[in-house]
């Protein structure tokens, strides 16, 4: 984001001006967007008894004289991306809600540098269930705030949400694993619950560029529930194979029920949730099988199995040594990937990190039942980090066949025997 003197006086006098009515707001967003759409999740909002009209008016303009402060927030006019030459960036919690102020409002542009929507215009507009789930989290987000900025007793507008940009070395990892002789850590499995449940730490099931939309992957779901986590679509640059992005003290405000198109907001979290400035998303995106003729088949190859190791390490790696991460079936849903080899991958790097993985598995209680045995089984044969990796390296071609627990059950007993 950079805006120039000139261009805020302008904008300034169109933001000075109150709404008097919800198409005044409507008005605005047109006049940034000629081809923009209805507001029909806004419109939804009233005709389903969720708002009345003065009170979205009201939170509106509140959102309108907070983003009133753009040049004594941000006196530079700019912000850094977050890329290889700045791979830390540090926002109070008032800056965030500075620019979350001219999201809603729609007064961002996108650069040549984003590659998706930098505002919140498609949560507007798109009047589905999701959009609707994520705008109310927006707005209890916003009253909030307008309730009494200084809720959160002194100094919480000065606490800081830090994004992080980690890197990991390829070349270094395969070796290592190789020659790593640890004993598979055990997982927790639970087919019920959700990923935040039990720890401050969660995984992102990313895309490589990381953000909110409008339907209900777990990476949306994870948006949408923290507002203060959207303003990454303005300023980070796409992840490469061998990094991830942390997220460090994101408040969670919306809680939802349901999982894609069925996501439904319930109510907003506790204010201040205690534990705020200790939460840590780890966003790592996983290889997307979607388009392939045969997404089975492919992601059991060396090289496929490698670049995911490589992103799991370079997550797991990023938590403190005996962390509890809450992670599921990461890359399993609209990139295809195959559960049973992708939780395998996840407990080699989560020995190799030395985290305890409490792991979700969204009410698949079979899958549930298959992974604790399988956790019972390598318990009981002492099974190894490079013992499990050789297995999944040098019997892939077998591996489709049946699952990977099953394989590397099958391939153990036959190579102690």
């Amino acid at each position: 984001m950079d805006f120039s003197a000139s261009s805020w006086q302008d904008l300034k006098g169109t933001l000075e001006r109150p709404f008097e009515k919800l198409t005044d707001f409507h008005n605005l967003i047109k006049s940034n967007d000629p081809g923009s759409s209805e507001l029909q999740t806004l419109e939804k909002l009233i005709l389903q008894n969720l708002y009345t009209p003065d009170r979205l008016l009201k939170c509106i303009n509140f959102v309108r004289q907070t983003s009133l402060s753009l040049p004594t927030i941000f006196p530079s006019g700019k912000i850094n991306r977050l890329n290889s030459e700045f791979r830390v960036v540090h926002f109070s919690r008032r800056q965030v809600l500075v620019l979350l102020a001219h999201m809603f409002l729609c007064t961002v542009k996108p650069t040549w540098r984003n590659n998706y929507w930098v505002t919140f215009h498609n949560w507007l507009t798109d009047g589905r269930g999701c959009a609707l789930a994520y705008l109310q989290s927006l707005l209890g987000y916003f009253e909030e705030s307008m309730m009494d900025q200084q809720a959160g007793g002194a100094g919480f507008w000065d606490e800081v949400v830090t994004f992080e940009r980690r890197q990991i070395d390829p070349s270094k990892v395969t070796a290592s694993i190789a020659h790593n002789s640890s004993l598979l850590g055990i997982p927790t499995v639970s087919s019920t619950g959700s990923i935040g449940d039990t720890s401050v730490i969660e995984i992102d099931f990313a895309n490589k560029d990381i953000g909110f939309g409008t339907y209900g992957t777990q990476e949306e779901i994870l948006f949408g529930a923290s507002p203060e986590m959207c303003i990454a679509m303005l300023f980070c640059d796409s992840m490469t194979d061998s990094e991830c992005i942390l997220i460090k003290g994101a408040r969670k405000v919306g809680l939802f029920s349901g999982y894609g198109g069925a996501v439904q907001f319930n109510y907003c979290a506790v204010p201040l949730d205690p534990d705020r400035n200790h939460r840590l998303l780890i966003a790592i995106d996983a290889l997307d099988f979607s388009s392939c003729e045969n997404p089975l088949g492919i992601q059991f190859c060396p090289e496929q199995m490698e670049r995911e190791i490589c992103k799991l390490l370079v997550g797991f790696s990023s938590c403190p040594p005996g962390s509890v991460v809450d992670t599921g079936n990461w890359g399993c849903g609209a990139f295809c990937g195959d559960k049973y080899l992708k939780a395998t991958l996840q407990i080699i790097a989560a020995t190799i990190a030395k985290v305890h993985l409490s792991f979700f598995t969204f009410g698949d209680v079979p899958f549930t039942r298959e992974f604790e045995q399988f956790s019972s089984f390598f318990v009981e044969k002492g099974l190894t980090v490079n013992r499990t990796w050789e297995f999944l390296i040098q019997s892939y071609p077998e591996t489709e066949q049946e699952n990977v627990f099953e394989g590397i059950k099958k391939f153990v007993n036959k190579t102690t025997n």
